[in-house]
């Protein structure tokens, strides 16, 4: 073999010794780095635990610091529900409140305040008025509404709408009962279309009695319910300027030309429009058996307009405007 032949084998042997060599350090290192990761895994105490989760394992281990008494399963589940933020033991108490539909981890902390001085509420009843604010005070404790929800902007004791006026009001057709009263453009389509609906099934008439109202004719209402039954009697009926829902354009007080306010629940047009005003996206905003959560009594005759999904939402889990924002909007 010629000397030119034998350097160019012995270059090819020594690459393939350099690939081996490399080959074998490589597969040291991942083979020690997946050793590493499953000893880890093996005394990491909670990646077994159910809702484990890897991001979330330095709080694991300060909120079993804080409280080493408690089993690492419920380790996992406080960290989960942050309980570690307020500093609160996981029990079974607060697993009864995690159970809930509606519950909200940000509220825990107002749950077990509010447990403390209703003990013979349910869990599920505390969530309810704690996610309706009913642990603050109506007027007290309120903050400005969200004008950047639209439709689903919310007015009532705690959400102060301020001097807000909509820019899409537009006149209620005569022909529909509108009684020359203004509402917002999508209000006003969406009754007219109810409108068409209850007629065509049962030939009866709705008539608007009320609907947008500005702020200087909310407090000049308010007010007359003041001096003419007190102002206990008026915080039940009429909101405060700035914080009545007519104000948002969204609302409307509806009843036919044959009923007055006091009558409307007992008429066949109030039964259909509660069997079927979320088809045309409205709901009964302040219901006989929710009264406590919305700060308001029983208007058989008040619907606000949110769109159809939203209505019907709320239609079928049963709740109140208060509790659908507290859980879902906010």
């Amino acid at each position: 073999m010629s000397r030119r032949k034998k350097k160019k084998h012995l270059s090819k042997l020594l690459f393939i010794v350099l690939i081996f060599i490399l080959g074998f350090f490589a597969y040291q290192n991942l083979f020690k780095n997946n050793i590493i990761e499953v000893i880890k895994q093996e005394y990491n105490i909670y990646s077994k635990i159910d809702g484990y989760n890897k991001e979330l394992l330095s709080r694991y281990k300060s909120y079993n610091s804080l409280f080493p008494n408690l089993e690492i399963e419920d380790i996992v589940k406080g960290v989960n529900l942050d309980l570690d933020k307020y500093n609160l033991e996981f029990d079974d108490n607060i697993n009864n409140f995690s159970k809930d539909t509606y519950y909200k981890k940000d509220n825990i902390d107002r749950y077990l305040a509010y447990q403390d001085d209703n003990n013979e509420l349910d869990h599920h009843e505390i969530i309810r008025r704690v996610n309706s604010n009913l642990d603050k005070e109506f007027y007290v404790d309120y903050v400005n509404t969200d004008l950047s929800k639209g439709l689903l902007m919310i007015a009532n004791k705690f959400y102060y709408l301020g001097d807000y006026e909509p820019d899409d009001l537009i006149t209620i057709p005569s022909e529909y009962g509108g009684n020359s009263l203004k509402a917002s453009e999508i209000t006003v389509n969406a009754y007219i279309n109810m409108y068409n609906a209850i007629k065509e099934e049962t030939n009866l008439k709705l008539k608007v009695n009320s609907a947008y109202r500005s702020y200087q004719r909310q407090k000049t209402l308010y007010n007359d319910y003041v001096n003419r039954n007190g102002i206990e009697w008026a915080d039940k009926w009429s909101a405060k300027p700035g914080f009545s829902e007519h104000q948002t354009g969204l609302a409307l007080d509806i009843t036919t030309s044959s009923a007055t306010f006091d009558n409307f629940e007992d008429t066949e047009a109030y039964d259909w429009l509660v069997d079927n005003c979320y088809k045309y996206g409205f709901i009964l905003r302040y219901p006989s058996d929710d009264y406590y959560l919305t700060g308001y009594n029983f208007e058989s005759w008040h619907f606000r307009y949110v769109g159809v999904d939203v209505a019907t939402k709320i239609y079928n889990e049963k709740i109140t405007f208060e509790e659908y924002y507290e859980y879902y909007v906010k």
